[in-house]
Order: structure tokens, then C-alpha cells, then sequence
């Protein structure tokens, strides 16, 4: 039905763990980096278990059985859902170096690279494949794009840090890969003007604002840097991202956007 409506389908999938209750942890425990115990390692054994449903269970890049399992379900994503956009999320997970690897002369590195090797042949080499918790120089010719910031949350000590994360690695664009910071977008039913303070305090002196095309919640640019004049915060408007981008590039680097990822979306659909 998205591809019958004009859009192409994306999905935001973890490949290097699993959960105790998955059904290729049952099925397949020889697929996963071993304990001393010989039985899967538990990540929650030397570092943090995961976010939700964990412990988390780490999938071994360098097992052929666990390749072709890798394989096998991007090819089904790929061939037989029509997706062609991957977000990986969690793939540090496939780069820690403890545990028994089926090859056990393998690096982390190694294995995490032959994963994503093995994720390629199945996704294809045309895929798009964004890169999230993912390890950031084992990444490199690995992936399309790469999230280069922590998760945002709206506060100015995050916003400050993650402003200093995108700032520094802001080089990596286009060299590496497609730079993804986290996002938020101006909606008009959310605290906006909050989250403009925000970035003022954090050290964004300029603003330039544009619309969000194909979601009805996007407050239309000239509005949002109307209500931002009445709060004492200036910018400039632009009937669309590729100007809103042109328009910033004046201002000298680095340039920050924020939006969401329908934002995303118009940039990369737009080659600029």
C-alpha cells in the first residue's frame, strides 16, 4: 500500500542483536558471539544490556550460518517487501570485542565489517543503509549515512553536547557518508517556541525557516518565523529546504538543521 501511493517503504531494524525470546535465539543459539559457558553472552554481562527487551544477545558477523541468516532476511526486506531504505540501529552491538567468535582470530572490527557485508548482499548494493549506535570508524565505507549525535532531548546541556557532536563531525558529510544529527521538528501543536529558546541558548544565533512538504501538523514557514519575531527571535524564511540550505551556506559553516525527518527526506530527494 506506501509503494501504491507513491512512496517507497523504509525500516528501522536492529540486525546484530536479539532478545532471549526471539525466535532465532531458540531456534539458532550457534548464531551468536558465545560465553566462556558456551552459550550466547549476554551484553548485560560487561556493558549496558539494552534500551528495551534487553538483555541483548549479539549476533556473530563472522559465522557463515550467521552471514547467510543476515542475508537472507535483507534479501526478504529487499525482494519481497519492495524496502529499499535501512536504518540499523544498536550495530555497535556487532562490534564488541568480548566474547568467542566462530572465527576467533577475527577482530571486533572484522566481524562487525562482515556483517555488514553480509546485510549488503542481501539488502543489495543499492540499498540505503543508515548507520545508528553504530560504531563510527569501523563504519566508514559501510554505510550511506551515519547518525553522528546522541538522541535529543529538550534540555540544554543535551542540546549543547549534541550541538558539539554535530559541529566536530560536521567534516564527515559527504566525505564518509551522509551526515543524520538528531532532530526535532516545529509542529504547531508542540512547545516550538521552547525548543527555538533552546537553541539560542545553546548558541545558535541564526535561523532560517522553511516548510515540512506532505505533513499537515507543519506550521508554514512564514508563520513559525512570525510567532518566533513576537517571542524575540529573528530569522529569515525560504519557500523550501534547497534554498533554506543555499540561503545558510552565506552564513558561513557550520550549518545546522533542524526539522524532522520529512525534512530528511526533501534534502536527500533534492540532491542538495
Amino acid at each position: 500500500k506506501i509503494n501504491e501511493n507513491g512512496c517507497e517503504s523504509a525500516i528501522w531494524v536492529a540486525p546484530f542483536i536479539a532478545q532471549a525470546e526471539s525466535r532465532v535465539y531458540r531456534e539458532h543459539p550457534e548464531y551468536f558471539v558465545q560465553g566462556e559457558d558456551g552459550r550466547p553472552l549476554s551484553s548485560g554481562e560487561f556493558t549496558y544490556e539494552g534500551w528495551r527487551y534487553g538483555p541483548w544477545y549479539m549476533l556473530d558477523g563472522t559465522n557463515p550460518a550467521t552471514q547467510a541468516h543476515l542475508t537472507h532476511v535483507f534479501s526478504v526486506m529487499r525482494n519481497e517487501m519492495n524496502i529499499k531504505y535501512f536504518k540499523l540501529d544498536a550495530n555497535v552491538w556487532g562490534c564488541f570485542p568480548n566474547g568467542r567468535r566462530y572465527r576467533e582470530d577475527a577482530t571486533s572490527v572484522e566481524a562487525y565489517r562482515e556483517g555488514m557485508e553480509a546485510i549488503f548482499r542481501g539488502a543489495g548494493e543499492d540499498a540505503v543503509v543508515l548507520g545508528c549506535n553504530a560504531p563510527m570508524w569501523p563504519s566508514v565505507g559501510s554505510v550511506n549515512a551515519m547518525r553522528i549525535s546522541g538522541d535529543l532531548a529538550r534540555d540544554i546541556k543535551t542540546i549543547r553536547m549534541l550541538q558539539r557532536e554535530i559541529t566536530l563531525r560536521g567534516w564527515m558529510h559527504n566525505v564518509f557518508w551522509v551526515n543524520d544529527p538528531d532532530v526535532f521538528a516545529c509542529m504547531k501543536d508542540k512547545d516550538y517556541l521552547n525548543s527555538l529558546h533552546m537553541l539560542m541558548r545553546g548558541g545558535v544565533t541564526k535561523f532560517i525557516f522553511t516548510a515540512v512538504s506532505g505533513n499537515e501538523r507543519a506550521m508554514p514557514a512564514d508563520a513559525l518565523a512570525s510567532a518566533a519575531a513576537k517571542a524575540g527571535i529573528a530569522g529569515d524564511t525560504a519557500p523550501n529546504l534547497t534554498d533554506a540550505v543555499e540561503k545558510a551556506r552565506g552564513y558561513g559553516n557550520p550549518v545546522f538543521i533542524c526539522g524532522s525527518l520529512y525534512l530528511y527526506a526533501d534534502l536527500e530527494r533534492t540532491g542538495s
